[in-house]
């Protein structure tokens, strides 16, 4: 007695579902950030909150949160502070915000492809 499998493969498509799943919880982890960012970032104009952004990286199992380009260069300023001012952190902030949860999900999601 026996079953015929030919052409089933349990594990055909897990390595793109896992993959897709990776790609969602990154995106969602960094546009939480990015929200926290830009709640926290300080205020005079406005261009530093409006600076922070969410971009995928091209062909990698990755995303950018990135501040204060273009207009809004003054944000490492606030982030550190110089010599006259006082930092005003708001950037690594929102990353230690979501670090931890984005981490238990990471495990949680490669627990599961075991």
């Amino acid at each position: 007695m026996g079953v015929d499998v030919d052409g089933f493969d349990p594990f055909d498509g897990m390595a793109e579902e896992l993959e897709a799943e990776i790609r969602e919880e990154l995106h969602r982890s960094a546009e939480d950030m990015a929200s926290i960012a830009r709640a926290t970032a300080p205020r005079d104009t406005g261009a530093l909150a409006d600076s922070i952004t969410v971009q995928r990286v091209d062909d990698a199992l990755a995303v950018e949160v990135r501040a204060a380009e273009d207009d809004a260069y003054h944000g490492i300023f606030q982030e550190y502070g110089t010599a006259k001012m006082d930092a005003h952190p708001f950037f690594f902030a929102a990353y230690d915000a979501v670090a931890d949860a984005f981490e238990e999900r990471m495990a949680e999601l490669l627990g599961s492809a075991e």
